[in-house]
C-alpha cells in the first residue's frame, strides 16, 4: 500500500471511529477513539485485527492519542491526563 492508501485509510477509519487519531507500524494500523473507549488494530488491507486493552486495574479513559515504540503502545487517555501501556 501507498503513503496516498495509507492516509486514505486512516480518513476512513478516522470518519468511522469519530474523533479518532491513528498510528501506522510496519504491518498494522492502530486507531485509537475517545467514543468507544478503545484502541483497534487492521492490517493493511483495512481487516479490523482486534481491539487491544491494557492490563488491569489499567483501563482506557477516552483514548486520544497513540505512539509506538520497542513493541509498546502508548495510549494518551483525555479523561484523568494519563498515560496507558499495552504490550511487553
Amino acid at each position: 500500500m501507498t503513503l496516498v492508501g495509507l492516509r486514505a485509510l486512516t480518513t476512513t477509519l478516522a470518519k468511522w471511529l469519530g474523533a479518532a487519531t491513528s498510528l501506522v507500524s510496519i504491518s498494522r494500523l492502530y486507531a485509537s477513539s475517545a467514543h468507544m473507549d478503545s484502541v483497534l488494530s487492521f492490517d493493511l488491507k483495512e481487516t479490523r485485527i482486534g481491539s487491544l486493552m491494557p492490563k488491569p486495574p489499567d483501563k482506557l479513559e477516552e483514548p486520544s492519542a497513540v505512539a509506538l515504540t520497542d513493541r509498546k503502545l502508548y495510549v494518551l487517555n483525555m479523561a484523568g491526563n494519563r498515560l496507558s501501556t499495552i504490550g511487553r
